[in-house]
């Protein structure tokens, strides 16, 4: 019997040896990443932080939870490191050199240089494969790029936080046993199938390493017996494209149950065990919030908060157009003891968004407080932001946008304007120090971030609370 292994072996946590070095981390735990994988029915994962981060603590702590759990995920030890301008993953391989692999030099290099690239890491730095990169996703043409690759090619989700490349970035192993040696020696003899996503058409793709094992698995040769079949892997999820799902299917993705509220033609689906995040926002029917990254509109403090952006909530109240929820970190030793508080209410055609920070610790807490919002487009589609504040500017795509807010101008003002719809988006504080606006036409969101000025909570005090007033609202496409 073969055994197809569902396998990432290139993801990131927070659980580092050193917190501070917080550029290349992920802003999921190791416990919720094991949790995340499992749950989308990977047989192995790899845990590979970006050197100088060791990637020992992060495998410890992911074994505790398999093990807690009792869950059929094989873990497998590895490094990200740096040569000669590239990112490399490096896998111990029992007595054999390490396995390398060349990770998403497009991402890196460029298109143009794809080609280079890999040939001069082939000849100078003994690399085994190279990873396709998570971009081939959006751009048909970087798959077929790799079309004539010297290197075994395999599909990895490079695993920071985006919940839809985990589900849909992976290869299958081949494997006589299952076992971590028995994956690193199926990737070496080409005896496994990537797949990722294809966006423009909705549906997965697949490349094989080559082998006649490959191969015979491609065609359901019933000789030799495999316990998958290559049909097994071929569904994208979600099956259906992110504006068409539902409440339901949004919550069958994250795998849990959320809170709606609604009033007049604005809905609201909220998932208080996903860090009480807003995965689904409807005005009128259309969705205007990105239900699958990162659980799609949030607000949260920065990730080195985890708790309090990604962890479960305590629902405090709820009525039929206003939620309640709140959560006291206690994981965290530098926030251990902060109450996070948020609510949601429907008004008068408006989202409005408040969320505070209680400090119940006797010691004093640095918070460094950011507001995400991540609005829902569509694949190719332009997206455009008038900002009146901080400052007066019209943006189209592609967009990248940092405003400063002054201390006599903290206020943001804007309307984003997608196809079917356009959101206003305020907000007015002291404490306000950035804007930021980020689209890209080949994302499926557009990006808005409230960035504030760092704080040092007192013991036993409280901060003011934000508050953010959304209003959406449907407009003809053509108009847009």
């Amino acid at each position: 019997m073969i055994h197809c292994l569902k396998t990432n072996l290139h993801c990131h946590t927070d659980h580092l040896a050193d917190p501070a070095a917080t550029w290349h981390h992920s802003s999921y735990p190791a416990r919720a990443v094991v949790d995340l994988f499992a749950a989308h029915g990977f047989d192995a994962l790899g845990i590979t932080e970006h050197d100088p981060q060791s990637s020992a603590p992060a495998l410890a702590a992911a074994a505790r939870r398999v093990a807690e759990r009792r869950l059929p995920l094989m873990l497998i030890a590895g490094q990200e490191i740096e040569i000669a301008g590239c990112h490399v993953l490096e896998l111990p391989d029992g007595p054999r050199p390490p396995l390398r692999v060349l990770n998403h030099p497009v991402r890196t290099k460029g298109l143009a240089e794809l080609g280079p690239t890999m040939r001069a890491f082939a000849r100078d730095h003994a690399i085994d494969a190279v990873e396709l990169d998570m971009i081939a996703a959006d751009r048909p043409e970087v798959a077929r790029a790799y079309e004539d690759a010297l290197l075994p090619v395999i599909s990895n989700s490079d695993f920071h936080c985006n919940l839809f490349d985990a589900a849909n970035h992976f290869t299958v192993y081949l494997c006589a046993e299952r076992s971590p040696a028995a994956i690193l020696a199926a990737l070496r003899k080409g005896d496994f199938v990537g797949f990722y996503p294809d966006k423009s058409t909705w549906r997965m793709r697949h490349r094989s390493g080559g082998s006649p094992l490959a191969e015979a698995w491609l065609r359901g040769d019933a000789v030799p017996s495999f316990d998958r079949a290559f049909g097994d892997f071929l569904r994208l999820t979600p099956a259906m494209r992110f504006g068409a799902m539902t409440a339901r299917d949004i919550e069958d993705f994250h795998h849990t149950r959320g809170i709606e509220i609604a009033q007049g033609d604005i809905g609201l689906l909220l998932l208080p065990d996903h860090g009480g995040r807003i995965a689904g926002l409807w005005v009128d029917g259309r969705q205007v919030a990105d239900p699958i990254l990162n659980a799609a509109l949030d607000v949260d403090s920065s990730a080195d908060v985890f708790e309090a952006s990604d962890e479960p909530y305590e629902l405090v109240e709820s009525a039929g157009d206003r939620v309640t929820l709140e959560r006291t970190l206690r994981v965290r030793p530098d926030f251990a003891g902060v109450v996070y508080r948020k609510t949601y209410r429907i008004s008068d055609g408006s989202l409005l968004l408040t969320s505070s920070r209680r400090n119940t610790s006797e010691r004093e807490v640095r918070l460094y407080d950011n507001l995400r919002f991540r609005f829902l487009k569509e694949y190719g589609d332009a997206v455009s932001f008038t900002v009146r504040s901080p400052t007066t500017e019209r943006l189209g795509m592609p967009v990248n946008y940092g405003g400063a807010c002054t201390e006599g101008n903290a206020r943001c003002d804007v309307t984003l304007t997608g196809a079917g719809y356009a959101l206003d988006v305020f907000a007015e504080d002291s404490r306000l120090e950035r804007l930021c606006l980020w689209s890209r036409p080949t994302d499926g969101y557009a990006l808005l971030i409230l960035r504030y000025r760092p704080f040092t909570l007192a013991p036993g005090a409280s901060a003011a609370e934000y508050r953010v007033r959304l209003t959406p609202r449907r407009i003809d496409p053509k108009s847009s």
